[in-house]
């Protein structure tokens, strides 16, 4: 059996002490990932008005990271980042509960952080059946999180077990094989969340350089999969030097709480660049496009009109049945921010184009019913 045992010692210079390195980096970590949401809650309530659920999610995110960076200055005040035999008794309980209660809010960040980014994706998709893999993918997340976290309350009973060193000795076995599957789960969902947005960004309607910039975007999750992976190797160093915890677990919170950060930061990238854009009045160098206005007609004649055929920015085609479209070339505001609006114009597409369909199929002597309406078109954003 693994036995964990401190050296109760009146030795107050320490040999060596990695704890409060790591802490400046946590915090300034964590502290850009702050402003980076800062700027996402005001661009997207304040600017564009488009508040989703995907920033609801990443609000959660904030709040559990934050709970998980209040743990690090107490891991590092009882020692963590120091050699274990170089601490007393009541400092390694310590370090054990604090690295447990991390783990507890450590799980639903993740889980909340990923659904935020679904729920980006589920903004810009127009498919169904990307709408339902989204969903599907979100369940499973929900449901690891739920047995996972469940499973970390109920591992060892009582619960102090779990902080005790004595009691962390005999489920070691059994934490460190929970860590292994977690940091495998993570790793795989970590990469489906990069793969996922190219299917639903190859069927927009945008330009292949704007398809391009965004993937970019997107692909910088990368990073994220990097630093879960880092995340493991330590956990496996961990794994190997059980009796030095206080050592050995520092490395394994820094990595945790760069995971964390980084990726929120990437989720919320695109949020500068429309910030910049309405203070400075700069375009997007993500790739150049211009904006379709469709327009429907019910029997004005507007394919008729000598100024819009003249016109060399404009072109009508008829679509029968009283129909028409018009589109103009102009200046596109190149950056994610109007890719909703491209994913609105292509569901108003589709619309028209069942109408037309239900029209075509239609009998002989069925009556039909010409309607005058009004479209309007909000501002949205991805943003």
């Amino acid at each position: 059996m693994l036995h964990i045992q401190a050296r109760v010692t009146e030795r107050r210079n320490v040999t060596e002490n990695r704890g409060p390195a790591m802490q400046i980096v946590i915090w300034v970590f964590y502290a850009i990932a702050v402003v980076f949401c800062m700027v996402r809650f005001y661009s997207r309530g304040v600017i564009l008005k488009a508040f989703g659920t995907d920033d609801y999610m990443m609000m959660v995110t904030l709040v559990f990271s934050t709970c998980v960076t209040l743990t690090v200055p107490m891991l590092v005040k009882s020692g963590a980042g120091v050699h274990q035999w170089e601490l007393q008794k009541d400092q390694i309980l310590n370090i054990f509960k604090m690295a447990w209660i991390s783990q507890v809010f450590y799980l639903p960040t993740l889980w909340a952080l990923k659904l935020s980014i679904l729920g980006l994706y589920a903004r810009i998709t127009t498919d169904p059946k990307h709408r339902k893999i989204l969903l599907i993918f979100a369940l499973i997340l929900t449901a690891h999180t739920i047995a996972i976290t469940v499973i970390n309350f109920v591992l060892c009973k009582p619960q102090k077990v779990t902080w005790d060193a004595e009691g962390f000795s005999r489920e070691y076995l059994r934490i460190l094989q929970i860590n292994y599957f977690n940091a495998a789960f993570y790793i795989t969902t970590d990469l489906v969340l990069v793969v996922l947005p190219i299917p639903i960004l190859a069927g927009l309607h945008i330009s292949r350089r704007k398809k391009i910039g965004v993937i970019v975007i997107f692909s910088l999750g990368l990073m994220a999969v990097g630093l879960t992976i880092a995340r493991v190797a330590f956990v496996v160093t961990w794994g190997n030097t059980p009796t030095d915890f206080s050592w050995t677990w520092m490395p394994v919170a820094l990595t945790s709480s760069l995971e964390i950060n980084v990726a929120m930061i990437m989720a919320c990238l695109p949020a500068l660049n429309v910030l910049m854009k309405r203070a400075f009045n700069l375009s997007s160098t993500i790739g150049e496009n211009s904006k379709d206005f469709e327009l429907e007609r019910a029997s004005h004649g507007l394919s008729n009109n000598p100024e819009l055929q003249n016109s060399s920015k404009g072109r009508i085609r008829s679509l029968g049945y009283n129909s028409a479209v018009f589109s103009t070339k102009a200046p596109e505001n190149e950056s994610e921010e109007n890719i909703m609006d491209q994913v609105s114009r292509d569901r108003e597409r589709e619309r028209r184009e069942r109408t037309e369909s239900d029209f075509a199929q239609m009998g002989s002597g069925q009556v039909v019913k010409t309607v005058d309406f009004t479209v309007t078109r909000d501002d949205a954003s991805l943003v």
